[in-house]
């Protein structure tokens, strides 16, 4: 597994990783910035999977805050 951790001078943070398992290879990217978090993880079977959380969407009503998940695909 490798792994690379590096900081912006206005505070974004970013680290990827990638190993491999059998014969996938799978790689890792978060992004940190300010109230938002956002993960990014690819393999080599081209699966894309995208979780992006922030503390507080302006404009946007949720009846339950423990439910404030936005999921979306693209086949």
């Amino acid at each position: 597994m490798s792994l690379f951790t590096t900081q912006s001078p206005t505070g974004v943070a970013i680290t990827s990783s990638g190993s491999k398992k059998g014969d996938l290879f799978v790689a890792d990217l978060n992004i940190k910035s300010k109230k938002i978090t956002t993960d990014i993880k690819v393999d080599s079977n081209s699966n894309i999977i995208m979780v992006t959380t922030t503390s507080r969407i302006e404009g946007l009503y949720s009846p339950d805050s423990m439910l404030d998940v936005i999921e979306g695909t693209n086949n």
